[in-house]
């Protein structure tokens, strides 16, 4: 089988360089703060180490910072989906192209098993997708791009998808600027809450560098609060076990002494990205307003479903008369 990567992982435009430098940097100075050089080092390997690729090296080479704000999430599929992309990439697939996206239109090489993509803008054009990440604008490839190709796109199997995983779900599309809003305070988060980094220094040094850069804040970047280092579902730190409760000891599993086990992963009090409003394809929710830690048990409660609805559907649990 053909190696599963995003097509062009390794290939950055001069504006995607520029933005893993910025969280590098960001990284850096928070990494700075933290006391001691066993910690910092805990922190450069866990969470700040960035990766100059588009997949933040397969999960394994960048930390969780840059995979959680900066890339999307992992899969594999029959499906033009990478696995694994940059949340900024110009290429998003939804069911309808909406405002501030370009329609793009497809073809397919059948002989080649290639997707060809080409730009309504400019039809005389035709991108392939080891090229798709150069396009300078965001575009959009909407449901009805695919109905012509249905048939043909249904014999396709794994290996011949390998070859065209170049796009991302307009959900997980975010502008490069809110990308790196999301790398700075979850970045905060972490060498706050788990680090004890004061977090006045932090939110200094995040803005020292965003001046550096001459980078202009957007709206939904938060102000300094001790927010930043909760759960925003059960307002706990992200530090103590979910909602304050006695931890859980979870029954022991075997697993195969000679793999990885990802246990660790799936305790309650796990961290793991948390969106305020969950993603949906009509608003881009990927933000510093919306991005947040949380806890794996309170994350997995949550599902699709935004932290104010959550708590109603709590509320209406515990009230309802047995």
């Amino acid at each position: 089988m053909v190696s599963q990567n995003t097509v062009a992982r390794e290939e950055l435009t001069n504006g995607d360089k520029s933005a893993l430098q910025m969280c590098e940097e960001l990284a850096a100075a928070l990494k700075g703060l933290i006391h001691t050089s066993n910690e910092q080092e805990v922190f450069e390997s866990d969470y700040g180490r960035v990766h100059f690729s588009r997949d933040a090296g397969q999960g394994r080479g960048a930390g969780k910072l840059q995979r959680d704000a900066l890339c999307t999430r992992g899969r594999q599929a029959k499906a033009p989906f990478s696995n694994r992309n940059l949340r900024w990439h110009p290429l998003v697939l939804s069911v309808t192209c909406p405002k501030g996206f370009t329609e793009m239109n497809i073809d397919v090489d059948k002989k080649e098993k290639l997707l060809k993509f080409i730009p309504l803008d400019e039809p005389e054009r035709t991108y392939l997708p080891t090229e798709v990440h150069t396009l300078r604008k965001p575009y959009c490839v909407p449901a009805r791009a695919w109905t012509n190709h249905v048939d043909e796109l249904r014999k396709w199997s794994q290996d011949d998808w390998i070859g065209n995983w170049c796009a991302i779900p307009l959900i997980e599309y975010s502008p490069v600027e809110y990308s790196i809003e999301c790398f700075a305070v979850l970045g905060m988060s972490v060498a706050v809450a788990l680090f004890n980094v004061d977090l006045d220094n932090a939110y200094d040094a995040v803005l020292q560098t965003f001046k550096k850069h001459e980078f202009k804040k957007s709206e939904y970047f938060p102000p300094k609060s001790v927010d930043i280092i909760k759960c925003p579902v059960c307002n706990s730190l992200i530090k103590e076990y979910p909602a304050g409760l006695i931890p859980r000891k979870r029954p022991d599993i075997w697993n195969p002494p000679w793999q990885k086990s990802k246990r660790e992963e799936g305790e309650d009090q796990s961290i793991q990205l948390t969106h305020i409003e969950p993603l949906v394809e009509s608003k881009i929710n990927h933000n510093a307003s919306s991005v947040r830690y949380g806890h794996r048990w309170c994350n997995v409660a949550m599902t699709d479903h935004s932290v104010e609805y959550l708590r109603t559907w709590m509320k209406k649990i515990v009230s309802t008369e047995k």
